[in-house]
């Protein structure tokens, strides 16, 4: 029943701002999160639409499905599709097809994006229409030569795996990876980031299963010298439970109960474009299986709303998706409660990429699932997507007693301005210099009474 509550709510604030006398309705904290046409998906999705107003907000672009490595929790080796890299003349149509309403873009899927050797020129081509821009590499080939490239590329985040603190674990986890040779790479990149580029951001990433987890401790150590080095833990992806390999090392022997009743958002969010221009439906479809579309033959704009995509949303919207054997086993993501940020960051790429992607572990405290708000204390570091060159957040103190202590704003280092606080919003000027990227804001609050204060973050306002 609450879906059709917050659908009503996103139409009315967003779709009908104005109510039947004319005048603007009163926002409230949560609405921030959206934009209008982020909000036009999010209402599409609970009402169970399957032609949608708007394009999609984010896609994965395949650069190539080629790797040096044969990791023990990656599929690739189970792959039968053909193997390849994506033609720059493909690239290049699906980004000015997809620039108009597209705001965030992943280059990678199932291969190694550092063996496209166009990557640097994929990277400067969508930064330079307008779109945020991550990638994602197995850290084992990042040379001198391609650490260089990358500074200069204006790549948004670049996220290396690294699922080892030891040379042992390492080795067994990444296989074919040699455990010095990475490490000495990486250090020598955030070595580069700390001199010449402090505005590139970068996480380090261990993958978290049965193998590896007592060599997380060693790992948090190995990165700990570095200031550059961010680092996030997560666990082992399953890829909707296909392969019997994968569910033991992940579930082991647990009986799994998959819920039928869950309405998955992805069909609503974007897509997976392969090297070769086909369309897959999410990041579990490794192998191919299920073409929605071919972007060589068709727009994306025509592949949007055409007939496969919107029979595939249909079908999720009226309990069948179990008809496809790519979902039939999976725990899809979806809307599961009715709090501010669950409900609509999936619909803001930079929200969702801020809370379940880039940022994990390392905001210093738990969400407040009741009230839908993150805890912010001491010193903060938030990733947020530059859309108009000023962010407009929500703060409340955590204590309903206290006053707000306005905290004070870094970017990169660099001390932020704002306009000083107003109905407990501030509003930050983001430098020219930054327009349009992915940004690491720091958000210290200030101590009162000899104490640091706790806030909630209430919302982001990015557009």
């Amino acid at each position: 029943m609450w879906l059709k509550e917050i659908a009503l709510k996103i139409q009315s604030r967003f779709l009908n701002p104005f109510g039947p006398s004319g005048a603007p309705q009163p926002a409230e904290a949560e609405d921030e999160i959206l934009s209008p046409e982020q909000a036009s998906l999010a209402h599409s999705y609970l009402e169970g639409e399957t032609q949608l107003a708007v394009g999609p907000k984010y896609l994965v672009l395949e650069l190539t499905n080629h790797c040096n490595l044969s990791c023990v929790m990656c599929p690739r080796q189970r792959m039968t599709r053909k193997t390849g890299s994506m033609d720059p003349a493909l690239f290049r149509k699906i980004i000015e097809e997809a620039a108009p309403s597209v705001e965030m873009i992943y280059l990678h899927f199932m291969g190694e994006p550092l063996l496209h050797e166009k990557f640097q020129e994929f990277i400067h081509f969508a930064s330079g229409r307008g779109m945020t821009v991550a990638m994602a590499t197995n850290s084992t080939l990042l040379t001198a030569e391609r650490a260089d490239a990358l500074l200069r590329s204006r790549l948004d985040a670049l996220l290396v795996s690294f699922d080892g603190g030891s040379p042992a674990v390492f080795g067994r986890i990444r296989r074919g990876a040699d455990f010095s040779s990475a490490q000495r790479q990486l250090a020598r990149l955030l070595e580069k980031i700390e001199l010449r580029a402090p505005d590139f951001n970068l996480v380090i990433q261990f993958i978290r299963m049965p193998p590896n987890k007592e060599d997380l401790a060693p790992f948090l150590t190995l990165w700990k010298a570095f200031p550059r080095a961010r680092v996030k833990v997560k666990d082992l992806h399953d890829f909707g439970n296909q392969l019997d390999e994968l569910k033991r090392l992940k579930h082991g022997d647990e009986v799994l109960s998959i819920p039928g009743d869950r309405i998955c958002y992805e069909p609503w969010r974007g897509f997976i474009v392969g090297w070769d221009g086909r369309v897959f439906p999410c990041c579990n479809d490794y192998d191919g299986k299920m073409v929605l579309g071919d972007l060589r033959q068709e727009s994306l704009k025509s592949l949007w709303n055409g007939e496969s995509m919107r029979q595939f949303r249909a079908a999720h919207r009226n309990g069948r998706r179990r008809d496809f054997s790519l979902c039939r086993n999976c725990f899809p993501p979806s809307v599961s409660e009715p709090g501010a940020w669950q409900m609509f960051s999936p619909f803001s790429p930079s929200a969702f990429e801020m809370q379940s992607y880039f940022n994990r572990g390392l905001l210093p405290e738990e969400m407040d699932s009741r009230k839908g708000a993150y805890f912010l204390a001491e010193d903060s570091e938030l990733f947020v997507q530059d859309r108009v060159g000023k962010i407009r957040l929500h703060l409340e103190p955590a204590d309903s007693n206290s006053r707000l202590q306005v905290p004070d704003f870094f970017l990169y280092g660099r001390p932020l301005a704002h306009t000083g606080i107003r109905n407990q919003e501030i509003l930050l000027k983001v430098p020219a210099e930054f327009r349009g990227r992915l940004l690491l804001l720091n958000i210290r609050p200030r101590a009162a009474g000899g104490k640091n204060t706790r806030i909630r973050l209430r919302s982001i306002r990015n557009w």
